[in-house]
């Protein structure tokens, strides 16, 4: 992974860059110079802040390469939000040239620390190959922890996914229960997308997605982020010829079996658990499936 600005780094960079802010502070307000104070002693919360006021322009000159170097500082200390920022600034090359490449990186450090919005970014990448190779499967699993945490254009991108079968098999059900839950959020083309896909369904189907949806919260079923993990790995699984017994998102007796004799057969370490290695293994073994030959 590259950091274009890890020349921040640099103890007399920094002390350029804060010396080089400070000469703007003059007539700024209190609660700004006390932002500048703290991310200048490296607090990663203030850079954060500071680089959104930089960006938007709120009590500074809007400034958004100063912006994406504060956002730098707080994301290499670890803020997930900032984490976020610096890859949607590097998606649309505002105030740092744009690298849809290093923008995936980020938005993958802000995900896995349960940022839904980089979650739902992640998925979008992986499903249109932006960034990163097209991953349909990938795409989903993000997309479900983005979803079950609220994010409303992935529980919609979600239900269109099972409605078209994209990295998974076609559902209605699921897709109306996703769609259904989207238009309820307020998604401006959820309602119309329910109306043009349970036309094609059953009445039992209807009033089972509905069920389903009303039945919803954020973070209800998934609280952990986990069960899409394990959903991604029984649909791994499935498409490589071992059977988990359904896609339900728990590791139940089947699902380990169906582990076990993958591991077996492909020379992994024994056992029946989901674990980090078993997921980049059915990673690849899918990108293999999709090329010629495969």
């Amino acid at each position: 992974m590259r950091f274009p600005w890890m020349r921040l780094a640099s103890p007399w960079l920094l002390a350029l860059l804060v010396l080089g802010a400070c000469a703007g502070l003059f007539g700024a307000p209190p609660a700004v110079q006390e932002l500048y104070r703290k991310a200048g002693e490296g607090d990663v919360q203030s850079q954060y802040l500071l680089a959104m006021r930089l960006t938007n322009g709120r009590g500074v000159s809007q400034d958004y390469g100063a912006g994406v170097q504060w956002f730098t500082r707080s994301a290499l200390g670890g803020h997930a939000k900032a984490q976020y920022m610096l890859g949607v600034a590097l998606s649309a090359g505002r105030g740092v040239d744009r690298d849809s490449v290093e923008a995936v990186a980020w938005f993958e450090r802000a995900a896995v620390q349960g940022h839904e919005r980089a979650q739902y970014q992640l998925g979008d990448a992986y499903a249109n190959g932006r960034g990163v190779g097209k991953e349909p499967e990938w795409a989903v699993r993000w997309l479900e922890m983005a979803a079950e945490r609220g994010h409303m254009e992935a529980q919609f991108t979600l239900g269109v996914s099972f409605a078209a079968g994209l990295g998974v098999a076609v559902d209605s059900v699921a897709a109306a229960e996703w769609l259904m839950i989207a238009g309820k959020g307020g998604h401006a083309r959820g309602e119309e997308a329910v109306e043009a896909l349970t036309v094609k369904m059953t009445s039992a189907e209807v009033a089972r997605a509905g069920r389903l949806a009303g039945q919803w919260s954020a973070g209800s079923r998934d609280s952990l982020a986990e069960a899409p993990t394990v959903r991604f790995v029984e649909r791994a699984l499935g498409r490589l010829g071992y059977d988990p017994g359904g896609v339900d998102g728990e590791a139940g007796p089947q699902t380990r079996a169906a582990i076990e004799a993958y591991r077996r057969t492909n020379g992994l370490a024994p056992g029946g658990e989901v674990t980090a290695d078993l997921v980049s293994e059915l990673r690849r073994a899918l990108a293999a499936l999709g090329k010629p030959g495969g």
